[in-house]
């Protein structure tokens, strides 16, 4: 993909108990991978499901097949995935901003206090964005 890559940047992926199927998937893998932070609430612990027609009328959900973490060796069916940081799904976003600027403020310990605040406040300014340029899922 066109673009300039992004490996190096830290992931937040926020969570509650609605978060289900592939979106537990890519939080468990990231998670396991210690590629990411899972902020939130535990998901809802759905890996296994597959919609099957009963009859023209009628679906029901069967699992077929089981996905296998090769980390883990297991998956999040009916456990669900949990965070990293447990906050309430509707804090989520505050404490990934909050833990997003304490990472930063840590980066930059050859400043002062007031120092590393002016920085990061400019950086924030430029890139209009409350939490720079981190990766908010």
């Amino acid at each position: 993909m066109p673009g300039k890559k992004l490996y190096n940047k830290p992931i937040y992926i926020l969570t509650s108990g609605r978060t289900f199927s592939g979106a537990e998937e890519l939080a468990y893998d990231y998670q396991n991978l210690k590629r990411a932070v899972i902020i939130g609430e535990t998901t809802g612990g759905g890996a296994n499901p597959r919609v099957m027609r009963a009859d023209s009328s009628f679906v029901v959900f069967v699992p077929n097949g089981r996905a296998i973490n090769p980390i883990t060796k297991t998956n999040w069916e009916g456990v669900g995935v949990k965070p990293d940081t447990l906050v309430a799904a509707p804090f989520a976003l505050y404490a990934a901003r909050l833990m997003d600027y304490k990472t930063r403020l840590k980066k930059e310990k050859a400043f002062s206090g007031k120092q590393r605040w002016n920085r990061l406040s400019q950086k924030w300014k430029i890139t209009g964005l409350p939490c720079g340029n981190t990766i908010l899922y």
